[in-house]
This record gives C-alpha cells, sequence and structure tokens, in this order.
C-alpha cells in the first residue's frame, strides 16, 4: 500500500518536471523568438533608414539641379520634369511655372519601397536684367559710361543685374558696384551698379522671359501655345466696332512676324432714289450737303456722278445710325468739313478725299486722303496714300484707327497724333521686303505721339525734327531680315547701312524722346523691333529712350555720333541662339537705369507684359532654400 502511494508520487514529481520543462522551453522559445524578431525589425528600420536617407539625398539633388538649371538659363522655362540617378537611387523633379517669375518645384527621390518628396519656390531673378542679350556677344563697356540696376531711390533695396549676357563682358576701368554702396544711386557716378552687376549665362529665349508667352511667333514651334504675335493680333489687330479683324501674322506661314492688313471689300452702289442723289441737277459745281436738314430721309446718299466739288457738313445720324455715303463717278471732289456721323465710300473716284474738322466717321478709299485741321475718332480703311496734318486724336472709349496697305505721311508743320492705332502692312508678306515698299509713317516735320499703337514697315524722320513718343506701343519689321546669314555682315544692319529705305527707323539730326515729356516727366513706351535695324544719324542733344525697347531675332540699334544718350528701363535683344555678335556701350555720354515705377506702368498698361520682380537678397543656393522652407514628407 506504502509502495504504490510513493510511485504515484514519484509520478506526479515527473509530470510536474515535464511540465516546467516544457513551459521553460515555451518561455526560451517567445524570448528567442522575441530577440528574432526585434533584430529582424531593427534590421529592416535600418535598411528603411538608409533607403529614405538614400531617398531623401536623391530628392535634394533634384531640386539643386532644377535651382542649378535656372541659375544658368534665367528662368525656370515652361512646365517640364527633370530626371536622374545617385548610384542606386533616383529622383523626377517637376518644374511648374506659378506666374510672376515663380516657379514651383516637386522632387520626387526614389529607392526601392521608399519615396521623399521636396518642394520648393523659385523665382527666377536672373532672367530679368537691365540690358539682357541672347546668344553670345562680345561686350565692351567704356570709361565712363554707366549701367545701374538699382531702382531710383535714396535707399535702394529693389534691384536688377546690370547686364545678362553669354560670352566676353569687358568692364574695362569701370568699377562695378553694389547699389548699398554710398553714391550708388545718384546719377551720376560712373561704372556697373547692381548686385550682381553681370551674369554670363544662356538665358534662352527672351520672349518668355519678358512677357506672358510661350515663344515671339508659333512658326515651327510645336511646343507654343501662346506667342507674343497672339496677343498683339488680339489686342490691337481686331476691331470691335467693326466687328472684324484688321491685320494678322499667319503665323503658320509667316516665320518673319510681318503684319498682313485686311481691307475690307467695299459694297456696290447701291440703287437709290432719285431723291437720294445729290446734287440732282442744276449747279454741279460747289454745292454743300448739310447732313442735318439734307436729305434726312436717306440712309444712303449717292454723290451725282457728273457733281465736282461737293462739301459735306452736318451730323448724319439716321435713327441712331451713320449715313452712308458713296461716290459714282471719277468727278467727284469731295470734301468733309465740320461733318459727323457717316460711312463714306470712295469707290470710282480717282481725285483726292479732304477731311476738316470732322469726327465719328468711318472713310474707305482706294485714293488719297488728306486730313487737315482737326479729325477725331474716325477710321479709315484705304489702299491709297494718307496725308495727316495738324491733330489726329480720339477719346479712350473711342480712338481713332488707319489701316492701310499704303504710305501714311505727316505734314511739315507738324502734327499730334492722340489715343489711336496705326496700322500699315502688305496684302502679303513678301511685299514688305520690296526696297520701295510704302507701308512707312514718314513725318515731315515735328512729331508727337501719345497713347498710340503703331505697326509700320518703318518710321522715318524729317531732318532736325524733334520727335516724342509717349505712353505708346511701336512695332517696326523694315526688310525683315528675309535671306540673313544671321552674321553681321550680312544681317539688316547692312541692309540699312546700304540704304536706308531698309531701316526700321530713320532720322538725321533729330531730337529723340521715347518715353520722356517735355517737363522730364516719364512715359514709358514698349518698343519692339523685329528683324531690322533702326538708325539715327547725328541727333540733337540728348537721345532719350525710356521704358523697353525689344528686339526680336536679328536687330540692330544704332545712334551714330550721338553726343549722350539715357535708355531707363529694359533694353532686350532676342538674337538667334548660337549667333555671336560685338556690343559696344559708349563712353560717358551713355547712362542705362532701371526704374520700378517705370517698369511697373509698362506692366500695367500692357497685359502680356511680365511685372518685374526685384532682387532684394543674396541669390545663392543657400538663401533660395532658407526663403523657400524646404519640405520632405
Amino acid at each position: 500500500m506504502h509502495q504504490t502511494k510513493a510511485c504515484e508520487v514519484e509520478l506526479n514529481n515527473r509530470g510536474f518536471t515535464l511540465v516546467v520543462v516544457l513551459l521553460l522551453s515555451l518561455a526560451i522559445t517567445l524570448l528567442g523568438g522575441t530577440a528574432m524578431f526585434i533584430a529582424m525589425v531593427n534590421f529592416k528600420t535600418t535598411a528603411a533608414e538608409k533607403k529614405y536617407n538614400h531617398a531623401e539625398k536623391a530628392a535634394n539633388a533634384g531640386l539643386l539641379n532644377a535651382f542649378d538649371e535656372i541659375n544658368r538659363q534665367g528662368t525656370g522655362g515652361a512646365n517640364r520634369s527633370i530626371s536622374g540617378a545617385m548610384r542606386n537611387a533616383f529622383y523626377s523633379t517637376d518644374v511648374l511655372y506659378g506666374g510672376k517669375n515663380l516657379w514651383f518645384l516637386s522632387s520626387e527621390g526614389s529607392m526601392h519601397d521608399s519615396r521623399v518628396v521636396k518642394t520648393a519656390l523659385f523665382q527666377g531673378y536672373y532672367g530679368v536684367g537691365l540690358y539682357t542679350v541672347r546668344g553670345k556677344v562680345n561686350a565692351v563697356l567704356n570709361s565712363g559710361s554707366r549701367l545701374s540696376g538699382c531702382d531710383a531711390s535714396d535707399d535702394p533695396d529693389c534691384f536688377v543685374p546690370a547686364f545678362i549676357a553669354s560670352g566676353t563682358i569687358n568692364t574695362g576701368p569701370n568699377e562695378r558696384k553694389s547699389c548699398t554702396v554710398a553714391g550708388a544711386a545718384d546719377g551720376t557716378t560712373t561704372g556697373l551698379f547692381g548686385a550682381p552687376a553681370i551674369l554670363n549665362m544662356s538665358q534662352g529665349d527672351l520672349s518668355r522671359i519678358f512677357f506672358k508667352v510661350d515663344c515671339f511667333n508659333k512658326h515651327n514651334d510645336a511646343g507654343c501655345t501662346t506667342s507674343l504675335l497672339d496677343y498683339l493680333e488680339y489686342d490691337y489687330g481686331r476691331n470691335p466696332a467693326e466687328h472684324r479683324q484688321d491685320f494678322s501674322f499667319g503665323q503658320n506661314d509667316n516665320a518673319l512676324g510681318i503684319p498682313v492688313v485686311s481691307i475690307p471689300v467695299m459694297p456696290p452702289v447701291p440703287a437709290v432714289s432719285s431723291g437720294c442723289i445729290f446734287p440732282v441737277s442744276g449747279n454741279m459745281h460747289g454745292r454743300t450737303l448739310n447732313l442735318t436738314g439734307d436729305l434726312t430721309s436717306c440712309k444712303e446718299i449717292i454723290l451725282n456722278s457728273t457733281a465736282s466739288t461737293v462739301v459735306i457738313r452736318g451730323d448724319g445720324t439716321r435713327n441712331g445710325t451713320p449715313v452712308k455715303i458713296f461716290t459714282d463717278g471719277n468727278l467727284n471732289q469731295p470734301i468733309c468739313d465740320g461733318a459727323s456721323n457717316f460711312i463714306f465710300y470712295a469707290t470710282n473716284s480717282d481725285k483726292t478725299l479732304a477731311v476738316s474738322n470732322s469726327s465719328n466717321f468711318t472713310i474707305h478709299s482706294t485714293n488719297e486722303v488728306v486730313m487737315n485741321n482737326t479729325n477725331s475718332s474716325f477710321t479709315l480703311y484705304t489702299t491709297g496714300v494718307t496725308n495727316l496734318n495738324g491733330t489726329v486724336s480720339g477719346t479712350i472709349e473711342r480712338p481713332f484707327r488707319i489701316v492701310s496697305a499704303n504710305r501714311i505721311n505727316t505734314g511739315s508743320a507738324g502734327i499730334n497724333l492722340t489715343n489711336g492705332s496705326i496700322m500699315s502692312g502688305p496684302f502679303a508678306y513678301a511685299d514688305a521686303n520690296q526696297l520701295a515698299a510704302g507701308q512707312n509713317l514718314e513725318a515731315a516735320g515735328n512729331l508727337t505721339i501719345e497713347n498710340v499703337n503703331i505697326f509700320a514697315r518703318s518710321l522715318r524722320f524729317a531732318k532736325k525734327s524733334t520727335v516724342r513718343i509717349l505712353d505708346s506701343l511701336v512695332y517696326v519689321y523694315a526688310h525683315a531680315c528675309p535671306d540673313c546669314s544671321r552674321k553681321e555682315g550680312d544681317s539688316s544692319l547692312n541692309a540699312c547701312t546700304t540704304d536706308n529705305r531698309w531701316c526700321g527707323w530713320y532720322g538725321e539730326g533729330v531730337n529723340l524722346n521715347i518715353g520722356r515729356d517735355v517737363d522730364g516727366t516719364a512715359r514709358p513706351v514698349l518698343f519692339l523691333t523685329n528683324n531690322t535695324a533702326v538708325c539715327t544719324i547725328h541727333p540733337a542733344g540728348t537721345v532719350y529712350i525710356w521704358g523697353v525697347w525689344y528686339g526680336e531675332d536679328v536687330t540692330h540699334l544704332s545712334w551714330k555720333e550721338a553726343a549722350s544718350r539715357n535708355l531707363n528701363g529694359f533694353l532686350v535683344r532676342n538674337f538667334p541662339p548660337g549667333m555671336t555678335l560685338g556690343i559696344t556701350v559708349p563712353g560717358s555720354g551713355f547712362t542705362m537705369n532701371f526704374s520700378k515705377p517705370m517698369m511697373d506702368a509698362v506692366a500695367n498698361k500692357y497685359r502680356f507684359f511680365r511685372k518685374v520682380e526685384c532682387v532684394r537678397d543674396p541669390l545663392t543656393t543657400k538663401a533660395q532654400l532658407l526663403q523657400t522652407r524646404m519640405i520632405s514628407y
């Protein structure tokens, strides 16, 4: 009995021991497994951290590459992606244009399944310089000349680079200075100002840097959605009052950017009752048609084919619309004097149409038109020569508008052109490349242009005249360099020098004031020269050019024997890529300055011009990274 109990106790003890052993084995297994799991997690965490670090470095590299590219080119350019690799890590950086010379950068770095995205904002200050040149140049700044990218203020904290180009830039003995140096903004000290004063880079197509466009001309440019010529066509080529397009550039076929005019086809002479023919009978010479009291029931009036001189006066309103007047014979010698609210069709007349002291009218003519004294708020479509004398004006609500396929002359007594548009162009692109082509504005005396948009093959000025252009847009395209080899000796400058009829601008001894009023007030001008040279011979006094002078393709700006020149604003030369030209900036008589208010005025007036953002901080990559507070996730 006792032995049996002892055996049972022993068996129980063995069972307990086995259970303990099993529990201990389980505990050891759990501890070992946990340790292995912790080790594995630690390994994976270390590997993940390593991959994350590599991905982060790759994302940083993508941003820095984008910064470096923008610095080299002076602009972020069009939306695009930049890709690259760092050992086993890769990056893809998106550059997105955000407006006002700002680009949003998003760079994703990756290594296996680790991804890091970093973002930044970049402001491409370098794209906008006081004197900006595309392509390579050999530039020499002579002693005593002054380029200042400092804004005109007592303590300037706003500036732009003074000179941007690729190639050789020789400043000679001039000392480079900063806007913060005492006396930098005094307007008299010689030397280069602005920090940095000079940048040597290839910044690409300047049209997209200075304007809100992808290119100048869409011709053979599949990547161009909006061109500068698109804006010019829409803003100035359209005639909203007539619901028509007065000129266009035909960019698909027109590589040279020559505006082609569209003159409306004149309707045939209508069949009207004898009561609407003037004069009906009797004396056919020296008759006066008073639109206010004569033939008031006639909406269409025909001048008798046997009538010679007919003077038209009075208000031609007929039930709220202007009366239509037709010529019907080459004996008609019509004179509009003190007339308003009429539409005149010179259909068959071969005599000059004279207009004086008239307003709110439209004229369609194939013959010479002479405007004397004061004429305002009108539209002229003509294929004949136009002569302007006295005052030609309009209002902001109803500007004057001249669309011509021929020459436009101004009288020797001088003329004021205010609030309107002048468009002179050929019917086909090649017609403007003839030496004797007539689509020019030719001034025989003093000329003042205020708030006028001018598109002309060439502007030509009388000797020793005073020329003042204010608050206006000017587009000249003479020669258009159709066969240029892109060398200086075979360019628009050579053509202009050989025969000044090839010049986009020509005058001798003129007193030239572009953007500067009589009292010295700034009224800046946007001047566009397209494939042409402008030449002023021995100008009188100081040449003033205030605003923006933009030269597209092979363009040249020449002031021969000028005593002094003062440019206030931007000078832009969008040469073809790969072209190398020599530029000599004259000596002590040459000054060029930056004015933020003046550039703001240009940006406010022309919606396609980019507002200038000033440099206010050091332009280093480190500064850019600090300013934009790069983040990662």
